[in-house]
């Protein structure tokens, strides 16, 4: 016979060895709650994303990232863009004329504000049909709002003030404009023919 004083063995199986088998139950109800359409086997049901992605959709009026924005939200940014725009532009544009003017363009003058400006929108339609098919925006895109928008900000400036910079200067960078606008307009065409070329990576 055994003494009847021996210390009794713990089974393998009891709490002390597995301290956390209690609290097994309660893992497995938080994994169903955290995975919407799992059962208890961790499986997920038949159509249970699509279900979650139903109910998404209706709490948020359709667009999963957010609640859908008003009508006459919409309409009033879009006016007010619209707006600010055109008053640019007009302003821009009138600037910019009357430097070209002042520096002896004659009928050129007309057109030349159309080319700084437009590079800038050329440059930025580039970078949105070239995101649409998951790239990256371009150097070359870059340039050309980079290059408009410094070229219209100081003719704006020096427009405001002739006497600020030396007019041969003013009319030397008037004349070379034309070609480097239409090179790097004609390499965006070019980008966008060909379905987003590689080359502007």
């Amino acid at each position: 016979m055994a003494a009847t004083g021996s210390t009794a063995t713990a089974p393998p199986n009891s709490e002390a060895a597995f301290g956390s088998a209690p609290a097994a139950p309660h893992t497995a109800a938080a994994a169903d709650e955290a995975a919407p359409g799992a059962g208890a086997g961790g499986m997920a049901a038949p159509g249970g994303a699509l279900e979650s992605r139903r109910r998404l959709t209706e709490a948020t009026g359709g667009d999963i990232g957010g609640p859908e924005v008003p009508a006459a939200v919409r309409w009033a940014s879009a006016g007010a863009v619209v707006a600010v725009a055109f008053v640019a532009a007009v302003a821009s544009y009138t600037h910019m004329l009357d430097l070209a003017r002042h520096a002896g363009e004659g009928r050129l003058a007309l057109l030349l504000p159309i080319s700084v400006d437009g590079l800038v929108v050329a440059g930025s339609t580039t970078m949105v049909v070239r995101r649409r098919h998951g790239r990256s925006g371009g150097w070359l895109a870059w340039l050309a709002v980079s290059l408009g928008i410094g070229a219209s900000l100081a003719a704006n400036v020096v427009a405001a003030d002739p006497g600020l910079v030396d007019p041969d200067v003013v009319r030397r960078v008037i004349a070379g404009w034309p070609p480097v606008a239409l090179a790097i307009s004609a390499e965006l065409a070019i980008e966008l023919r060909s379905g987003c070329s590689h080359r502007s990576h």
